[in-house]
């Protein structure tokens, strides 16, 4: 994926799908993409007003160890504006 550009949610799936990943949410949770370790590698969310930065859609990514990345592969914290990748959710 180019991380240069805003992706879509789509191609978000594709990419999880096709890493293995299986899809997992809760009836009022985001969308998440856990790999084979349980690890929620994707998180895809529609945007929220409650948390600062989060109003629209965006994913949050973590590497094979669990820690928040940003698209380019950076540790960010869970607040940080980078753990808050903007997407197109389609």
């Amino acid at each position: 994926m180019d991380a240069s550009k805003t992706i879509k949610a789509s191609d978000l799936r594709k990419y999880a799908e096709s890493r293995g990943w299986k899809k997992t949410q809760t009836s009022n949770g985001p969308e998440k993409w856990v790999d084979k370790n349980g690890i929620a590698r994707i998180t895809i969310k529609g945007g929220s007003d409650r948390a600062p930065g989060s109003a629209g859609p965006h994913v949050e990514i973590k590497n094979s160890s669990g820690q928040r990345i940003d698209p380019f592969g950076n540790p960010v914290t869970r607040k940080s504006a980078g753990n808050h990748t903007p997407i197109i959710f389609k």
